[in-house]
């Protein structure tokens, strides 16, 4: 348990990440097609190409990428393996890019205001961050 603790602390920003991944990942199974919602989205409903650049977001299998991408990170934390730690980091950032791109869309080319390709490009360079840190195994110049 105290080798658990000590890699958490290590990997503490690998350790949000996957914690934030999951919380997402559990977010969207629990509530799928959200963004149809009229609550969130109000007609009309979006179509064509909008819809295919934005409607994954909140698909199951999104979801379940996020969460199996966490998971791997927790494993990787815990056992303490780079690699494992780096397939993780990049499924979730190419993930959390996707939000990014996808809320873009929404919030800067549609009248659906929202704020939240704001916030998840706010996680992207939280990310990056933590890559470059020298604890991360990883490294960008």
């Amino acid at each position: 348990m105290r080798k658990i603790v000590k890699n958490i602390k290590k990997y503490s920003g690998h350790f949000y990440v996957a914690v934030s991944a999951m919380m997402i990942g559990l977010y969207i199974m629990f509530h799928l097609n959200y963004l149809d919602d009229p609550r969130v989205t109000p007609p009309p409903p979006i179509t064509g190409t909008e819809h295919a650049a934005t409607g994954f977001v909140d698909d199951w299998w999104f979801g379940i990428i996020l969460i199996i991408a966490a998971l791997v990170m927790f494993v990787g934390i815990n056992i303490d393996k780079p690699k494992l730690r780096s397939i993780a980091i990049s499924v979730i950032t190419g993930c959390y890019g996707a939000i990014t791109v996808a809320f873009f869309i929404r919030g800067v080319y549609d009248y659906r205001f929202n704020l939240t390709w704001i916030f998840s490009l706010l996680a992207l360079a939280f990310i990056r961050q933590v890559l470059s840190t020298r604890g991360g195994g990883h490294h960008f110049k």
